[in-house]
């Protein structure tokens, strides 16, 4: 059973503290997303928020951005134990703040999934998403990296072989399955 979780307000958005998985686990399908204590990293988006004492506004952050006037995909779900149930809706939530690339340096736009996952969810729920959402940019450089062995074979085939391949080494086969149970 899946329960979606509502809005949690804030009265303001300090730092979070996220502690981020090692390489892909090899759970079974319905493991809900797990951290470890392997490292933390510290998440401070006070260069969005203008002041500690006032409630920290997305959509003001977002003020200039190609992506202001879209809404923010509310995708993102819970189970019964507040754990986040990764599916695609992780998946489009990461890449509604990924548009901003180029606009944003990377740490803003990290923050700024941050802030959103916050909303949308626990503060478990969120840092689950966060260490999701660093996994899913270590596999994206490692896909660019690899961009011109793509296109240098003709075969379709063996180009979704390889992407498929290389989101199971950097993501772990069960959080590339959960990710990408669409493609």
């Amino acid at each position: 059973l899946i329960l979606a979780l509502g809005v949690l307000a804030f009265s303001h958005f300090d730092t979070v503290t996220v502690e981020l998985d090692g390489a892909g686990t090899s759970g079974s399908e319905s493991t809900p997303a797990t951290t470890s204590d392997s490292s933390t990293q510290a998440l401070s988006p006070s260069v969005l928020a203008p002041a500690a004492s006032t409630p920290f506004d997305l959509q003001q952050a977002l003020t200039g951005t190609s992506i202001a006037d879209i809404d923010i995909p509310r995708s993102l779900l819970a189970d019964l134990q507040g754990n986040l149930v990764i599916n695609e809706g992780v998946r489009e939530l990461m890449d509604f703040f990924l548009a901003l690339t180029g606009e944003r340096d990377p740490a803003q736009v990290r923050a700024l999934f941050a802030a959103a996952a916050s909303e949308q969810c626990s503060a478990a729920c969120a840092a689950q998403a966060l260490a999701i959402y660093d996994r899913y940019i270590e596999y994206l450089d490692t896909l660019q990296r690899a961009s011109e062995l793509l296109q240098a074979t003709d075969n379709l085939r063996a180009r979704l072989q390889h992407v498929t391949q290389l989101r199971t080494n950097v993501l772990g086969e069960d959080l590339a399955r959960d990710l990408f149970a669409y493609d």
